[in-house]
């Protein structure tokens, strides 16, 4: 933990451990068990001062109890303790009043609260297994009127898809005020945005971090968003022109290639009239013929092709293919 109360004193076993004679002093009250939990519910309240070589420092109950901060600090990771620490250090040198574990809400500690004039916040930190609390912290910081920012901690991943991530993420992007949230890895922080289908994803360090219109953001992200968003805006206005010019170029080659095939069938059946003598499989007209399709090489009869021209044409199956019908439009353009 890194509270604790000395003298009716908080404080911070991050900060003791900066200064050799604040150490030297609290290591003292720790051997005379002067240090008390700053949890008032908690039921043994007197605690330790600890700090080795690989171990920051903290401070640890003497007995086990039950204890609400114990229970923050027991739920606590190593990457959660780091980001507490840059984020008291940054916002510190942003002329924001900081602390750590502090406790607003009952029964439970915000991992920073800061304060500057007259407004305030709170910044909360989360992984995949936080979504269960989710609702009820948001419900009761809200009825405190208290704003609450959330951090995600895990693994860097930039090619983020909307429906193949955690609830959680999926949460704050569909959830929060700005369709985004901001992780953590342990080294960066990553700010995604989701706008329409897409997502748009940036990387910095904790120092590029800042508040803008009250919620967390990378500096200068949203004019970089912007323009990344009128690039998409772009594409799907450009994409819905191709579609609509693709969509009435089949309909006018639908057209055409049922007139051709039923101009055929007509020649079919006059021939046949003419020349009853002649069978099914003597009968050489368009109807018994067989046709090579010219992109994928498949020989059938007419009614597996598409279209035909002498003896090859495009069968069912490729003209399907978006990339093949695409080339076949294009080709036919050319020649006007």
């Amino acid at each position: 933990m890194d509270k604790a109360s000395i003298n009716n004193n908080v404080v911070s076993a991050y900060e003791i451990s900066q200064d050799y004679e604040q150490e030297k002093y609290v290591r003292e009250c720790s051997k005379n068990k002067k240090i008390l939990c700053v949890d008032t519910d908690c039921k043994n309240p007197v605690l330790r001062y600890c700090h080795g070589d690989k171990k920051a420092a903290y401070f640890a109950h003497l007995a086990n109890t039950d204890c609400d901060y114990y229970k923050f600090d027991k739920n606590d990771t190593t990457l959660f303790k780091e980001l507490r620490i840059k984020l008291f250090d940054h916002f510190s040198s942003l002329g924001y009043k900081v602390e750590m574990e502090h406790k607003i809400l009952e029964r439970h500690y915000s991992p920073i609260f800061c304060m500057k004039e007259d407004k305030s916040f709170v910044i909360e930190m989360c992984d995949s297994k936080t979504i269960g609390n989710v609702d009820r912290v948001l419900k009761e910081y809200s009825l405190k009127s208290i704003p609450v920012k959330w951090i995600v901690v895990g693994e860097k991943n930039l090619m983020l898809k909307e429906n193949e991530i955690s609830f959680l993420k999926r949460f704050l992007l569909n959830e929060s005020k700005n369709n985004d949230f901001i992780l953590f890895d342990g080294k960066e922080i990553v700010q995604h945005r989701l706008y329409k289908k897409d997502i748009y994803s940036e990387t910095a360090s904790i120092q590029d971090l800042c508040v803008v219109d009250g919620e967390l953001s990378i500096k200068d992200y949203d004019s970089r968003f912007a323009l990344w968003k009128k690039q998409i805006d772009a594409e799907i206005a450009q994409k819905s022109v191709n579609d609509k010019a693709l969509t009435e170029e089949q309909k006018k080659h639908i057209f055409v290639q049922k007139a051709t095939e039923q101009e055929e069938f007509t020649e079919s059946v006059t021939y046949q009239k003419k020349h009853p003598e002649i069978t099914e499989k003597q009968l050489p007209d368009y109807q018994t013929s067989t046709f090579t399709c010219t992109e994928c090489g498949k020989i059938a009869g007419h009614k597996e092709f598409y279209m035909t021209q002498g003896e090859t044409g495009i069968c069912n199956d490729c003209i399907h293919d978006p990339e093949i019908l695409k080339k076949i439009i294009e080709n036919m353009r050319s020649k006007g």
